[in-house]
């Protein structure tokens, strides 16, 4: 059984978190999964966006709100109590190695947490052709459409998600809709706050009981069916792991 390290959800600043997902891309060899928050509050826009066009700058530069940029593509995120997953493996680990297939197989993890809560969510399935040039055309935010193996919650979108492939190894990362403001998230990005309620659902919507401590529990034990684990606080060892 391949051993995987699972670091428990802390909170780190949004450019911190960004080059931690990028060290595990870069210089891990191994499996990789951790949860994560944002503090302050901040904007990640897809590697090929410009921040000008989705988000609301001033916004975000009035009220402490940094925009970084990820290195995997989608649409902009605003991460404000939600709950950001990154999963990272050799490439090996899948027998089929396409985009597509990588996402399905790494969605259908996180969806088999999410039905292990009780939630029954399930994948968007196929995007009409319309929807698709709706979204490049628009630069809609992630959460605005979701795309075929994100997830779903009676049709309104819970787990956006986004990959890189890099040599031998991927990341994938998402934003799970923990406790979703959909004012803000309007303002911050440059969208309408009726159109989000009506195609976005937060977890705390579906279940006003669920903590993150439980989340993170059922995490645990969905991936010890699937790995060896070694649960770790990351804040412990970020200095050996950023600096090594």
């Amino acid at each position: 059984m391949n051993r995987l390290d699972f670091y428990v959800f802390e909170n780190f600043s949004p450019i911190l978190n960004m080059e931690i997902d990028n060290f595990f891309l870069k210089n891990h060899e191994g499996f990789v999964f951790r949860l994560y928050g944002w503090k302050p509050y901040g904007v990640s826009i897809g590697f090929s966006q410009k921040k000008e066009r989705v988000c609301n700058v001033r916004y975000c530069e009035d009220n402490g709100i940094a925009i970084v940029r990820r290195t995997t593509g989608g649409g902009a995120v605003f991460h404000k109590n939600d709950i950001t997953y990154m999963f990272s493996c050799p490439l090996t680990f899948f027998t089929e190695r396409s985009v597509v297939a990588i996402y399905r197989e790494v969605g259908g993890i996180i969806i088999s947490i999410l039905k292990r809560l009780g939630l029954n969510c399930e994948f968007a399935g196929k995007l009409p052709v319309e929807k698709r040039r709706e979204t490049i055309v628009k630069s809609l935010p992630c959460f605005a459409l979701p795309s075929d193996y994100e997830m779903i919650y009676m049709g309104k979108k819970v787990v956006g998600n986004a990959l890189r492939i890099e040599r031998d190894r991927i990341l994938q990362h998402g934003s799970i809709a923990f406790d979703f403001d959909y004012r803000e998230n309007a303002v911050v990005l440059n969208s309408d706050e009726t159109r989000l309620r009506e195609r976005v659902i937060s977890l705390k919507e579906i279940d006003k009981t669920l903590t993150i401590k439980r989340f993170q529990q059922t995490c645990i034990d969905v991936l010890k069916e699937m790995f060896e684990i070694r649960v770790k606080k990351l804040s412990k060892t970020l200095n050996r792991i950023l600096f090594c």
